[in-house]
């Protein structure tokens, strides 16, 4: 039986997302966090879990060490690699984040799971929107069977 909820965390630890981890901003949001949600990371550095120093109120579920180099190389990978992309196929819904990216009213962006939705995203357009759309990859909540054996919503992270 597949879990409701993850909160996938991707970063490359740099020291900007390090301090946001350790933000009360952060704490304050996984305390907000239904119970039965789960919280993983994907982490693109050389000494990945040492590296992030990630805060016990976490309590990740799941870590993955990615190897690829370069923040945009580590953010396409995360809905990419294989490891990942089994994990994610756990959950009904993935609400992606990077720490520089929180969720102050998780029961409202929580509460846009409906069934006739797929995804919400954020574009990295205005009010015009063209095609093809380019999608902010700092804020995504979708349904992991939009995943499929390793291909994932878009081979770009913006």
């Amino acid at each position: 039986m597949l879990r409701s909820l993850v909160v996938y965390i991707t970063t490359h630890c740099s020291p900007a997302h390090v301090a946001m981890l350790k933000s009360s901003c952060w704490k304050d949001m996984v305390a907000s966090l239904p119970r039965h949600a789960d919280i993983s990371f994907y982490i693109t550095h050389p000494e990945c879990e040492k590296a992030c120093d990630i805060p016990s109120y976490f309590a990740p579920t799941s870590i993955i060490c990615g190897t690829e180099k370069g923040k945009q190389n580590g953010a396409i990978a995360a809905l990419h690699n294989r490891d990942a992309v089994t994990m994610l196929h756990k959950y009904v819904w993935v609400l992606r984040l990077k720490p520089d990216t929180i969720v102050f009213n998780t029961r409202y962006i929580l509460g846009l799971r409906k069934p006739h939705l797929d995804a919400v995203v954020a574009t990295c357009l205005g009010v015009e929107m063209t095609l093809p759309l380019r999608l902010h990859t700092d804020f995504t909540l979708f349904r992991s069977s939009l995943l499929s054996g390793g291909a994932a919503l878009s081979a770009n992270a913006e």
